[in-house]
C-alpha cells in the first residue's frame, strides 16, 4: 500500500500535491491520505510549506521521502507562485536519510534576514549526535545553495551569541568546532575540546589555521564533579 503522508505546518488548500498546478488564498492543514494500491510496496512522506520558508508566500519548498531499501531517498522542490499557478523554481534529488521525517528546519545561518533551510538525515552517538543537510536560501531568487561539508558536522547550529556557525560533536568528550562562512564553504576558525572525570572538567582552546592545523593557546580545569563535560564555558 502506497501512503501519502503530508505533515505541513501551513498550505493552501487547494495546491495539487502530484502537479502543484493551481493555489487558492486560504491556509489549512492537509490531512492523510491513501493512494490506491501499487505494485511496489513503498511508503512517500511530504512535507509542503509557503509561511515559513518565505515570508512573502511567493515560493512554496515541497519535500519528499520515498523508501528505499534500508533508507529513505529525499526530494527537494521550489515552486514559484505566478498567478494561479505553481512553476518549478528548482529541483533537489537523490538526497539518502535514515529516516522519512522531512519536516525541516528553518534557521539564519549567514545572518542575511532570509531563514535558510536545515534538513535532518541522520543521527549518530545514540541520538546524540544530529546530521542535516543545510542549504542557503539565495535572498533574492528564493534557490538554494547547499553549504559544503554541512551534512559532516553534528549539531550545526548558528551561535547568536557568539555570531558564528558551531558544530557539536558528542562522544565519550565534546567537540565545539566554531565556522565562518565564506560563500557556501564552511571554514573551521576556532574550537573547543572538552573532557572530564569524577572530579574535573577539562578544556583545550584552540584557533585553526587555513591550513586545519589547531594551535593551542589556553588549557583550563574546572573541580565541578565532572559536571561541565557538554559546556564550552
Amino acid at each position: 500500500m502506497k501512503k501519502l503522508i503530508y505533515l505541513s505546518l501551513f498550505i493552501l488548500a487547494s495546491c495539487q500535491t502530484k502537479s502543484m498546478e493551481t493555489v487558492e488564498d486560504n491556509d489549512t492543514l492537509v490531512q492523510k491520505k491513501i493512494s490506491p494500491k501499487t505494485a511496489e510496496d513503498k511508503e512517500e512522506i511530504e512535507f509542503i510549506d509557503s509561511t515559513i520558508y518565505r515570508s512573502d508566500k511567493n515560493i512554496y519548498v515541497k519535500i519528499t521521502a520515498e523508501a528505499n531499501s534500508d533508507l529513505y531517498l529525499v526530494s527537494i522542490t521550489l515552486f514559484k507562485k505566478t498567478g494561479n499557478q505553481l512553476i518549478v523554481l528548482q529541483q533537489i534529488d537523490s538526497l539518502e536519510s535514515q529516516f522519512g521525517n522531512v519536516i525541516p528546519t528553518f534557521e539564519d545561518f549567514n545572518q542575511d534576514g532570509i531563514k535558510d533551510l536545515n534538513l535532518q538525515f541522520g543521527t549518530g552517538a545514540r541520538g546524540g549526535n544530529s546530521y542535516s543537510y543545510v542549504f542557503l536560501q539565495n535572498k533574492e531568487t528564493g534557490r538554494l545553495n547547499f553549504i559544503e561539508k554541512s551534512d559532516f558536522n553534528p549539531n550545526l547550529h548558528y551561535d547568536t551569541l557568539r555570531n558564528v556557525i558551531t558544530s557539536v560533536s558528542l562522544y565519550s568528550g565534546t567537540t565545539f568546532l566554531d565556522y565562518e562562512l565564506k560563500g557556501n564553504k564552511l571554514a573551521a576558525v576556532s574550537g573547543i575540546d572538552v573532557s572530564a572525570d569524577d572530579e574535573w572538567t577539562y578544556r583545550k582552546h584552540y584557533t585553526i589555521d587555513k591550513e586545519g592545523k589547531r594551535h593551542f593557546f589556553k588549557k583550563d580545569s574546572v573541580n565541578d564533579k565532572g559536571e561541565g563535560l557538554f559546556s564550552r564555558d
